[in-house]
């Protein structure tokens, strides 16, 4: 495959899949995983809690150990950084980041870039979610892994550096569905927003049909 990895652009279909199934960010394969739990990289942010790097919240899928040392050597960002490597326990699911969406008289409008929506609280509504969050529980940093028996294989978008990013000139890879998601019930465009609009038309159409009878 050829082509150049563009470290700041991520694919929004292939970050949720690593995510939810814990798949390393850059094959796509298993996440590195011991005893001490799984493989990830992290670094402070302003909004960093201050048990950081204990209940952080990330947005960075797990990777593999071969390819956190890849990242490591060759993402622009984390040379611009204190960053950390960790293994976690409990990887916990934690919410949606997105776009807000306001409908106006002319169409929907966005209003706010990149909000948190975390699980158990109220939706925002509106909301076009693009990536997936988890929370970091049980935290160990470690050294980063040496050269070994990590891997069981290539993974899922190829052994290749193509699992959140674009690669011009490269194939176009999606990953397989998995049996237990459907994205069309769980994509969060038909989930937040489309399901959103539809109600909104719903209710715009009923008070019409109102008014038509009062009149």
């Amino acid at each position: 495959m050829g082509g150049r990895v563009l470290y700041n652009r991520m694919n929004v279909r292939r970050q949720r899949a690593c995510m939810e199934e814990l798949l390393c960010q850059i094959c796509g394969g298993p996440a590195g995983r011991d005893r001490n739990g799984w493989l990830f990289l992290d670094w402070r942010r302003p909004d960093s809690p201050p048990t950081w790097p204990e209940r952080s919240i990330t947005s960075m899928p797990p990777l593999c150990a071969e390819h956190a040392r890849v990242s490591v050597r060759q993402c622009p960002f984390l040379g611009t950084v204190d960053y950390a490597v960790l293994r976690v326990r409990k990887p916990c699911l934690h919410g949606v980041s997105g776009t807000l969406y306001r409908l106006t008289d002319t169409g929907w409008r966005t209003s706010e870039n990149d909000v948190l929506s975390p699980y158990g609280e109220p939706r925002l509504p509106g909301m076009l979610a693009s990536r997936l969050h988890r929370e970091l529980r049980g935290v160990t940093v470690v050294d980063l892994p040496q050269p070994g028996p990590d891997r069981t294989g290539p993974g899922q978008f190829g052994d290749a550096l193509v699992a959140l990013t674009a690669v011009p000139g490269g194939p176009v890879i999606r990953p397989p569905r998995s049996p237990t998601h459907a994205w069309g019930v769980t994509d969060p465009l038909r989930g937040l927003l489309v399901g959103r609009v539809l109600r909104e038309v719903r209710r715009v159409h009923g008070d019409a049909d109102r008014r038509v009878g009062e009149e």
